[in-house]
């Protein structure tokens, strides 16, 4: 399935999919995101957003993946405002966001001019001392350089204390010979 999905050839990984059943092999979360990361690939949302739903049905708990994978996929789309419902479903049935998780989303919120909510969304983090990844600030960078309003942010506000100390900088210097 993860190789049709691969090529863009989702209707015959879907095929294996369905098959799955009449050969005693229940689809699990993995192979459910399988399909759901590849209708989301294709811009098949509302096919990936059916899955989501049987998922529920038949029991299987969506994990973190697959609200990532769903998040990536309407916000390509350009359903920005299912995507951040989602965001919320996924923290309110106890999933914790990932690397990928916030990279889709603010990456989303970016491509579609909504970047003060992605500043927001950063801003949010470091209070709950989140990872924050330096792939965070350089989608954030390139979102103001797109918009012609790098020069205008001074981003090493934005940057975590943590980044900001270079009182320890001297241990990263090689020794003296």
């Amino acid at each position: 399935m993860h190789g049709y999905c691969s090529h863009r050839r989702v209707d015959e990984a879907r095929k294996i999919f369905d098959s799955m059943t009449s050969r005693n092999m229940a689809p699990n979360i993995r192979s459910s995101n399988i399909m759901i990361n590849g209708y989301c690939t294709m811009t098949k949302i509302d096919d990936a957003i059916h899955l989501f739903l049987e998922m529920h049905r038949k029991e299987l708990q969506p994990d973190v993946v697959t609200y990532s994978s769903l998040l990536k996929g309407l916000f390509r789309v350009g359903r920005c405002s299912t995507a951040l419902e989602l965001f919320d479903e996924l923290q309110v049935v106890g999933l914790k966001p990932n690397f990928y998780t916030y990279c889709n989303l603010l990456k989303g919120l970016c491509q579609h001019q909504h970047v003060k909510r992605a500043f927001l969304l950063l801003d949010e983090l470091e209070p709950k001392r989140e990872d924050l990844h330096i792939s965070y600030y350089s989608i954030l960078m390139d979102a103001l350089c797109r918009d012609g309003k790098l020069g205008f942010v001074p981003m090493w506000q934005y940057l975590p204390n943590s980044a900001r100390d270079t009182s320890q900088d001297q241990i990263l210097r090689p020794p003296a010979a």
